[in-house]
């Protein structure tokens, strides 16, 4: 992803956080069987800060991708900018929160059940 001057993706939690983090320019594409929606619902927050375009599934053909990064390639400036505003609502501690969470999870597995999991687990 790092090479790329546009993303083209689906729009999971994990994703949206991957592309902000590194700060790419992106054209999400939500997948529409997602659990409540969730998928749009990243996607636009991307859009509405001016890092991404969405293109729905059901109005997905060549032609509108094609459009789409031709639109965004043509401007430069604009992708630069889009780059940024992905960069400015990334979480910069984002592996250390997921770290946590894990760490809590393997804490409160190992105390109820008499297992060392994190000797396990080479932690």
């Amino acid at each position: 992803m790092n090479i790329a001057d546009i993303i083209v993706s689906r729009s999971g939690a994990m994703t949206i956080t991957e592309i902000s983090a590194i700060g790419k320019p992106a054209v999400f594409i939500p997948f529409p069987f997602a659990t409540e929606n969730h998928q749009e619902y990243n996607a636009r927050v991307l859009e509405k800060a001016g890092a991404a375009s969405v293109i729905l599934d059901k109005d997905l053909n060549a032609e509108v991708l094609t459009a789409t990064l031709n639109r965004m390639l043509r401007n430069k400036d604009s992708l630069t900018q889009m780059g940024k505003n992905a960069k400015k609502i990334a979480i910069p501690d984002t592996l250390d929160r997921i770290y946590g969470e894990i760490s809590k999870l393997m804490y409160a597995k190992e105390q109820g059940s008499g297992v060392n999991v994190r000797q396990g687990a080479g932690l």
